[in-house]
C-alpha cells in the first residue's frame, strides 16, 4: 500500500472493445487501478467509457460556458 501511496508502484488494467470484438452495452473501455489512501488502507477505481463519449464531453464543456 506504501507503495501505491507514494506512487513508486502502480497496478491497472485496462479492457477495449474492437469493431471485432466490441464491449456490450455500448461500452467502449472499462478500466481498473488499486489505489491507496494511505499505508494500511486501499480502494479500486473502476472506470467506464462508453461509445458516446464525446458526445457526453461536449455537453458537459457547454454547460460550463453557460453557467459562466
Amino acid at each position: 500500500m506504501m507503495g501505491l501511496n507514494k506512487k513508486e508502484r502502480f497496478l491497472s488494467a485496462e479492457w477495449k472493445g474492437s469493431s471485432e470484438t466490441p464491449l456490450k452495452n455500448n461500452i467502449s473501455s472499462i478500466s481498473i487501478e488499486a489505489r491507496a489512501n494511505d499505508a494500511a488502507h486501499g480502494y479500486i477505481f473502476l472506470q467506464y467509457s462508453f461509445t458516446n463519449i464525446d458526445i457526453c464531453k461536449e455537453e458537459v464543456e457547454g454547460a460550463k460556458k453557460s453557467s459562466l
